[in-house]
């Protein structure tokens, strides 16, 4: 999950630096995560994971939504 939050569109052709990225990204997860514990975005992240490919964002997702399911976590859409 944490890949695909750096790749969606919205977010990986924002035009933010890494280094705001990796911010935006944490307040999201802490306003938004349900209070689960997470590790931070760093900036160190957010750079190696722009610099690889992913083919199909939409397989992607789909992965992570089932693996996310056979685990019992509900998905919001």
């Amino acid at each position: 999950g944490r890949r695909y939050l750096v790749l969606v569109p919205g977010v990986a052709n924002s035009g933010l630096s890494d280094d705001d990225t990796a911010r935006v990204l944490n307040y999201v997860v802490d306003a938004w995560g349900e209070g689960a514990p997470h590790a931070a975005y760093t900036t160190a992240e957010v750079n190696a994971i722009r610099k690889a490919r992913v083919d199909d964002i939409v397989a992607l997702r789909r992965k992570i939504v089932g693996d996310l399911a056979r685990r019992g976590v509900r998905v919001s859409y």
